[in-house]
């Protein structure tokens, strides 16, 4: 036959007690709120607008970027400036910031990609190449800038604007012509 084993008794040799094991504390108060209502209500706006701000801030961007765009459509649907839009109704005087921005912008992008177009056709129908100093391709293309900017009244636009979208292109289409016209410069003295 199996032997068991015997578990003790854990409540073996222990001293019974009947004493409380809480103490005694102090009688539960209800907090009063100060009943000032403006006091309340500042209090309610702040929590709230602390929720609040992050979600109008991100529909207030993406109402600027819709206008922004809008903007950028009707300058591609009418390709008339500014000026001419409001003069002819297409756009209201007191228009959106963010439709007239864009509006703008795509005028200047407009710009920039008809100042490379123009100034790359000068090089192949003046046939420039045909001047063998570098200075001189330097300073036509620096004239040709001047003469476009007149032209084209870029005063009309802000200095940010231009410097951030017409100048960047204006200076790589610059740049390539110089290049174009020592390629075909190098080719035209070889021919000759």
């Amino acid at each position: 036959m199996a032997v068991r084993q015997v578990i003790g008794n854990p409540f073996e040799n222990q001293i019974g007690t009947v004493s409380p094991t809480a103490q005694v504390v102090d009688t539960y108060e209800r907090g009063v709120a100060e009943r000032s209502s403006l006091g309340s209500l500042s209090d309610m706006l702040t929590r709230l607008s602390a929720k609040a701000d992050p979600v109008l801030k991100a529909a207030e961007k993406r109402a600027a970027e819709r206008e922004y765009a809008e903007g950028q459509a009707l300058y591609e649907k009418t390709r008339k400036s500014l000026g001419d839009a409001v003069r002819d109704g297409i756009i209201e005087e007191g228009a959106s910031p963010y439709l007239r921005k864009g509006y703008r912008v795509s005028n200047l992008n407009i710009l920039s990609n008809k100042f490379a177009t123009e100034l790359d056709v000068a090089l192949n129908a003046k046939q420039l190449y045909k001047n063998g100093n570098p200075a001189a391709a330097e300073n036509y293309a620096r004239k040709f800038a001047e003469d476009f900017a007149a032209k084209n009244n870029l005063d009309g636009f802000t200095p940010q604007e231009v410097a951030e979208y017409f100048l960047p292109n204006q200076q790589k289409s610059s740049a390539a012509f110089i290049s174009a016209w020592r390629t075909k410069n190098v080719t035209w003295q070889r021919d000759q």
